[in-house]
């Protein structure tokens, strides 16, 4: 479903403003599983990195991103380049200061939040 299609007037400066929420769940060295949101697919592209796509393309995003882990070892998350020309949004996952795969675990979700302006409607 395009992101057009879900969105909600967001009271802000510019316009077109819209936010994106959503989860995805790694499962190791597979593929990750979709969590909760909509117009987003989530893949692994490598140890500790996933691409974040979204249905259309975005302007000026501003990615907030966490990570809930049953475990509670030393993992963090961070947002890398975002590409509008493929719609894509690196995400990277770190224990220890190096880039890892989490364990497939219910329990173990990446969680976003994106702002952004929607270069798809005119």
């Amino acid at each position: 479903m395009a992101i057009s299609k879900i969105t909600h007037d967001v009271a802000a400066l510019v316009p077109n403003m819209v936010t994106i929420h959503g989860s995805f769940f790694p499962a190791g060295t597979g593929a990750p599983t979709a969590g909760e949101g909509k117009g987003f697919t989530a893949t692994r592209t490598g140890v500790g990195d996933y691409l974040l796509t979204f249905d259309d393309t975005l302007i000026g995003i501003v990615p907030i991103l966490s990570i809930q882990e049953a475990s509670g070892a030393d993992t963090t998350v961070a947002a890398g380049d975002y590409v509008a020309a493929s719609k894509t949004l690196q995400v990277r996952i770190y224990e220890a200061g190096v880039l890892a795969d989490p364990a497939a675990d219910a329990n173990a979700s990446v969680n976003f939040v994106v702002f952004a302006r929607n270069g798809t409607i005119t």
